[in-house]
């Protein structure tokens, strides 16, 4: 087993609300992505700078090979952001944008790392099989220089792609290193419109099925599109089916619950995460393989009747 670290030679340009694309190399099996955002930006006279403003730079990312495979899907940069930033107990690399007048280069790391542990940079557990893929595509849909506030221009912005992988050596097979199957990834981003209040749990989503769901991670946003606390009181696992809820706590409780849980120094204004292991008891979360759609639903007390709950799923299935 040889394990590689190569930066791709194309890189994401940016142009203004459209999806770039590049290739990523079919050579191995794909253990970390990480993704460097460099954007060379000019304040105006004026300026405002929007919260976690190169973050929102990108409006989506996705990882997909031939046959409709998806192995990563976000809908906002955020989302992807904060769950590493979770993840690694608030180690996160993310600059300010200049202030009025000034002009200087601004970076944000943005990392794909779909193992269970994110400290190790060759971790296993969950891979994307690359070798055993084709038509193997990073793609990056940006957003304008109004994602990053009022009064700023974007003179130029790339984004480069770092990849560790594991590459089996001359007469090694993949048995060798993962005997009972390969664990891929499988991110689900969804975005609920909060358009009305909702009391006892009752704005709900159908969690995606058919594999292991290990966590869900919320983002609470109110109708100008910054994080917030307000507008959802309550969050929670319901099997409507079973007429039960296994798993439900305030927001508050959630947020002090995921900054004891991910160890990071302070909680997040609008973002929590679910381990699933809190409803099922087993580190690798709970097995939907033979749920049907409904069966299981994330459940929202809605305080405040506007803004949206972006919540991003990930679950692991086999190769």
């Amino acid at each position: 087993m040889i394990q590689n670290t190569y930066t791709i030679d194309d890189e994401h340009t940016y142009a203004a609300s459209t999806t770039t694309q590049i290739d990523i190399p079919e050579s191995g099996y794909v253990t970390e992505i990480l993704c460097l955002l460099e954007a060379n930006v000019t304040g105006g006279t004026t300026v405002t700078a929007a919260e976690d403003a190169l973050a929102r730079l990108i409006d989506a990312m996705q990882i997909t090979a031939a046959g409709g495979k998806n192995y990563y899907d976000i809908t906002d940069g955020r989302q992807g952001f904060y769950r590493e930033y979770l993840r690694r107990q608030g180690q996160a690399q993310i600059d300010d944008v200049p202030a009025a007048g000034a002009t200087s280069t601004v970076r944000m790391l943005l990392i794909i790392h779909p193992g269970l542990n994110p400290y190790d940079p060759f971790d296993r557990s969950i891979v994307i099989p690359a070798a055993e893929l084709s038509n193997l595509k990073h793609k990056t849909t940006w957003g304008t220089a109004s994602s990053l506030g009022t009064g700023f221009t974007i003179n130029s912005s790339t984004l480069s792609l770092t990849v560790n992988e594991i590459v089996l050596e001359k007469g090694e097979r993949r048995e060798n290193i993962w005997p009972e199957g390969i664990n891929v990834p499988m991110f689900e981003a969804r975005e609920i419109a909060l358009s009305a209040t909702a009391s006892n749990l009752g704005k709900t989503d159908e969690v995606p099925v058919g594999n292991m769901l290990n966590s869900a991670l919320a983002m609470v946003l109110d109708s100008s599109g910054d994080r917030t606390n307000a507008n959802i009181s309550d969050i929670g696992i319901k099997f409507p089916k079973q007429v039960r809820t296994p798993f439900q706590n305030k927001w508050y409780e959630l947020m002090a619950r995921t900054r004891a849980f991910y160890n990071i120094p302070s909680s997040l204004t609008g973002i929590a995460m679910i381990p699933l292991s809190w409803v099922s008891k087993r580190a690798i979360g709970i097995d939907l393989s033979a749920a049907m759609t409904g069966d299981v639903k994330l459940g929202l007390t809605v305080a405040v009747g506007s803004g949206t709950v972006h919540v991003l799923y990930f679950s692991i299935g086999l190769a």
